[in-house]
C-alpha cells in the first residue's frame, strides 16, 4: 500500500525531466500534490533551462497524511488476508477441534434432563396447564388482541401499585414490541429446528433469553458476544481460499516489486520513513489497541451485567422449577409476552427440551434489582469510563458482523493518530492546552452531574421492583445487582401472585 501510494503521489519516474518547456513543467502537474502540498511536482530551473522533480517535503503533516491513508487503505486488505488464512487453515492443517477421544452419539443429548430430579408431580401438572393457557392467550391470538390483553394487564397492575412503581407505556410502543417479539421468535424457532443436537438448541435458547433481557444497543451487543453467527466451513470454500491465499501473496509481491522500480532515489528516504513508521505503528500500537477495544472496552462494557444475569438465572432455577403457585397464570407475565425465548419455549417441539420448562416458568419478579451504594469517586470513574466507551460500543453494536473488525481497526487508527496529533499540537502551540483543559472540564462536569442526579434518583426511590421506566426498557440489567437470598424467591411462590404481595 505504501509503495502504490508513493507511485501516484511522490514518484521520481523522470517524467519531469522529459518536459522541455516552462509552461508544461509548472502548470500541468499542479494537481499531483493537491492533497499534500500546494507546490507543483516539477520545478523549472532557469539556469539550465530544464525541468526538475521536486519531492515532497519531509515534515510532520506530510508524514502523518501518508500514514493515515496507508493505515486506512490497508485495513480491508489485512482483514481479507486474515479471512483467507482462517478459512484455508482447515485445508492446510486440518480441523483439530473435530478430533474427539470419546465417541459421540447424538442420542446422548436427548437423554440428559438436569431438572427431572427437582420437579414434583404437582409442579409438572400446573406447568402443563400454564402452557396450554399461555398458548391460548399469547401464541394463538392475533397481535392486536394480544396488545389489548397486555394493555389491560398493565393497567390492572398499575392500579394496585404506588406512583413510583407504575409501568409507563404507550399502546403503539406495546404493539411494536409485540410484533418484534413475534418476528424474533419465528427466526429463533427456525434456528433451533436447524440445530444439530438438543444440547446446542438449549444453549442457544438460554443465550437468546439473556440477550433479550437487555434493551437497545445493549441487546445487540450481548447477542454479538454470546451468539455465534459464524457460517459453517464448506469444503470447496477451503480449497478456494487456500488457492486465493497464494495468489494474493504473489500479487502483493509483484505489485511491490513493479512499483518500487519507479519510485526513484529522491523519494526513497521518505518512502523508507513512512514504511518503517507504518510497520511500527501497526505492530506496536494498532494491534494491541485493537485487542483492548474489542475484548476490554466493548466486551467489558456489558460483561458484568451478563454475568449477573447468568448467575441469577442459575441460582433461581431450582426454586422456579419447584414453584407450584402462580404457574398456571404464566400468561399474565410481561416477560412471557415480550421475550422471544419465552415464546419459542412454548412451541412444539422446543417445549420438550428441559431448559424450556425453566424459561416458561420465569415471571416478572424472579430477578429483582438491588442497588449497591458506592462512593462518589468510584461513581465518577465508572461514569467517565462508560461515557468514553459508549460511542464506540453503540457504533459496534449496530454494525453488521462482517464489519466489526474493520470498525474496530478504524477506531484504533483514529485514537492513535489523534493522540499523536494532539501531542504535536501541544509542542507547537499553547492554545491547544486551553482547548484540552476546557474539554476535560466539560466532561468532568457532565460526569459529576450525571452521578449527582443518579444518586438523587436512587435515594428518593423506595426500592420497588417495578420502576417507572417505559415498558420497552423493562428487564434491563444495566446498573443492577441481583439479590441472592432465598427468602425473596420463597415469597414469589406464595399463594397470592399480586405484585404488591410479591414485593
Amino acid at each position: 500500500v505504501v509503495i502504490v501510494l508513493f507511485k501516484f503521489f511522490n514518484a521520481d519516474d523522470n517524467y519531469c525531466e522529459s518536459i522541455d518547456t516552462k509552461h508544461n513543467c509548472v502548470d500541468n502537474l499542479k494537481a499531483k500534490f493537491f492533497f499534500f502540498s500546494s507546490k507543483p511536482a516539477c520545478q523549472w530551473i532557469e539556469g539550465s533551462a530544464s525541468c526538475s522533480f521536486v519531492p515532497l517535503p519531509l515534515n510532520f503533516e506530510i508524514v502523518m497524511a501518508l500514514l493515515i491513508i496507508a493505515s486506512i487503505v490497508s485495513q480491508p486488505l489485512i482483514l481479507f488476508f486474515d479471512a483467507l488464512l482462517h478459512t484455508s487453515s482447515v485445508f492446510l492443517i486440518g480441523n483439530k477441534s473435530a478430533v474427539s477421544v470419546v465417541p459421540y452419539d447424538d442420542s446422548m443429548d436427548s437423554e440428559i434432563d438436569e431438572f427431572k430430579s427437582i420437579q414434583s408431580f404437582s409442579s409438572i401438572i400446573r406447568r402443563a396447564a400454564g402452557l396450554i393457557l399461555a398458548q391460548k392467550f399469547i401464541d394463538f391470538v392475533p397481535p392486536e388482541q394480544e396488545v389489548e390483553d397486555l394493555s389491560k394487564l398493565i393497567d390492572d397492575r398499575n392500579s394496585r401499585l404506588g406512583p413510583k412503581q407504575i409501568l409507563r407505556y404507550r399502546k403503539n410502543e406495546v404493539y411494536k414490541d409485540v410484533l418484534n417479539a413475534r418476528l424474533a421468535a419465528k427466526n429463533l424457532q427456525f434456528e433451533l429446528e436447524m440445530s444439530k443436537s438438543p444440547q446446542i438448541s438449549e444453549t442457544l435458547l438460554v443465550k437468546k433469553y439473556i440477550s433479550w433481557s437487555f434493551t437497545g444497543f445493549e441487546r445487540r451487543l450481548v447477542e454479538k458476544c454470546l451468539v455465534d453467527n459464524a457460517t459453517p466451513t464448506i469444503s470447496w470454500l477451503c480449497y478456494l481460499s487456500a488457492g486465493s491465499l497464494f495468489v494474493f501473496l504473489g500479487g502483493m509481491l509483484f505489485v511491490a516489486y513493479y512499483f518500487s522500480l519507479s519510485i526513484g532515489s529522491r523519494s526513497t528516504d521518505l518512502w523508507l520513513l513512512v514504511w518503517f513508521l507504518y510497520l511500527s505503528e501497526e505492530l506496536i500500537f494498532i494491534q494491541p489497541l485493537f485487542s483492548w477495544l474489542k475484548w476490554v472496552c466493548i466486551v467489558g462494557y456489558i460483561r458484568s451485567n451478563v454475568v449477573k444475569a447468568c448467575s441469577a438465572l442459575r441460582q433461581r432455577s431450582r426454586i422456579m422449577l419447584k414453584r407450584t403457585s402462580g404457574v398456571v397464570r404464566s400468561y399474565k407475565w410481561i416477560v412471557q409476552h415480550l421475550n422471544p425465548a419465552c415464546r419459542v419455549a412454548r412451541s412444539n417441539p422446543i417445549c420438550k427440551l428441559p431448559i424450556s420448562r425453566l424459561i416458561m416458568s420465569i415471571n416478572d419478579f424472579d430477578f429483582p434489582e438491588k442497588k449497591i451504594p458506592i462512593d462518589l469517586m468510584t461513581a465518577i470513574l465508572n461514569k467517565s469510563y462508560y461515557l468514553c466507551c459508549t460511542p464506540i460500543v453503540v457504533g459496534y453494536s449496530y454494525l453488521p458482523q462482517y464489519l466489526d473488525n474493520f470498525f474496530i481497526s478504524l477506531c484504533s487508527i483514529a485514537l492513535l493518530n489523534a493522540v499523536v496529533i494532539a501531542l504535536y499540537s501541544f509542542s507547537t502551540t499553547v492554545l491547544a492546552w486551553y482547548y484540552t483543559v476546557v474539554i476535560v472540564f466539560v466532561l468532568l462536569t457532565l460526569c459529576i452531574l450525571w452521578v449527582y442526579f443518579t444518586h438523587k434518583h436512587n435515594s428518593t426511590s423506595d426500592g420497588a421492583i417495578l420502576s417507572s421506566k417505559p415498558l420497552s426498557q423493562r428487564g434491563s440489567y444495566r446498573g443492577s445487582v441481583f439479590d441472592d437470598d432465598d427468602e425473596y424467591a420463597s415469597s414469589v411462590s406464595s399463594e397470592k401472585d399480586s405484585p404488591r404481595a410479591t414485593s
